[in-house]
């Protein structure tokens, strides 16, 4: 059985936050998300521009002579929107960056300067939903820290009900101890749901369930959790009980698996991110996190590993 965690352990407590903005509706949602998490956390953010206007392209486009002057502009006209929008937040820097956006928030998010992205994610088609390919996916699959994704900017307070997808993993128990310590920091309500497979029994599967978290959280820290044990599809069924029961977050493993030559997310969890309206927080927890110490938050998660065995 897995060992029983501290209470006093904070597996997700960000202290540096990188949001990438580009200026549109939605990605300045997700700044207003990540304001929320650094109140209460003292955290600092920055405020991430990817500059995809190289020069070379201008020659092309404009011809030579307009290229320097016109970029001058740009680049400054950047930065001073850059600055007005961190304007007003203590602790709100900003940063310009020329280069692939996919590419510079893959090598920012593995630096170790920073320990959780919250993005707002863009429509195309007219209908929300990642697009294989898109920014925001892609940093998805290569991150190795926490991720936060919104549509809209999340109405204070925020966050007050959290829904939190377990199984009887590793892997959903370093996202349940996360989630957990989130819910206690914003003082909002947690609950389990567990998603039955097709022939497993609810009786048998609420008893373990019930058994399996207290040995992880403590009788204390599960008595305040609400839970609920549902048949169907998995991500139809988190979806479904997000949307039905009114919350406002849902925190999941992001649980990468090695396909052919690189990574890919897990099915679950590549649904559910691709078709929430729910802000959803995902938790990466494939094996590359426990190489790494230079992030506070990432050694808490190690801590979390360690602590269910």
């Amino acid at each position: 059985m897995p060992k029983q965690g501290h209470a006093d352990e904070v597996p997700f407590a960000p202290k540096s936050i990188l949001v990438p903005v580009d200026f549109s509706e939605r990605s300045l949602a997700g700044f207003k998300a990540a304001k929320h998490l650094a109140r209460r956390f003292h955290s600092k953010v920055t405020l991430l521009f990817v500059d995809e206007w190289t020069p070379a392209e201008l020659d092309q486009d404009l011809g030579r002579g307009a290229n320097r002057e016109l970029l001058r502009r740009y680049d400054e006209n950047t930065r001073a929107r850059l600055e007005a929008l961190a304007g007003g937040h203590p602790g709100t820097t900003t940063k310009v960056i020329e280069g692939g956006a996919k590419e510079e928030l893959r090598r920012l998010t593995r630096e170790g300067l920073f320990d959780c992205v919250v993005m707002g994610t863009h429509g195309h088609g007219g209908l929300w939903r990642f697009l294989l390919g898109s920014v925001a996916h892609s940093t998805l699959y290569a991150s190795e820290i926490p991720v936060l994704t919104v549509h809209a900017a999340p109405p204070a307070p925020w966050p007050e009900r959290i829904l939190i997808p377990v199984k009887f993993t590793r892997h959903s128990d370093v996202a349940l101890r996360c989630a957990l310590s989130l819910a206690e920091a914003f003082r909002a309500k947690a609950s389990l749901l567990h998603v039955l497979k097709n022939g497993d029994s609810a009786f048998d599967d609420s008893h373990a369930l019930m058994e399996h978290c207290e040995s992880l959280l403590g009788a204390e820290r599960m008595a305040r959790l609400g839970w609920a044990i549902e048949s169907g599809d998995p991500a139809a069924t988190i979806l479904k009980v997000a949307e039905r029961d009114r919350f406002d977050l849902i925190v999941l493993a992001a649980h990468r698996k090695t396909f052919w030559k690189g990574f890919h997310l897990g099915m679950t969890a590549e649904r559910v991110l691709l078709h929430s309206d729910v802000p959803v927080l995902s938790i990466p927890t494939d094996t590359r996190i426990e190489d790494r110490e230079s992030s506070f938050l990432l050694r808490g998660i190690r801590k979390a590993h360690e602590a269910i065995g």
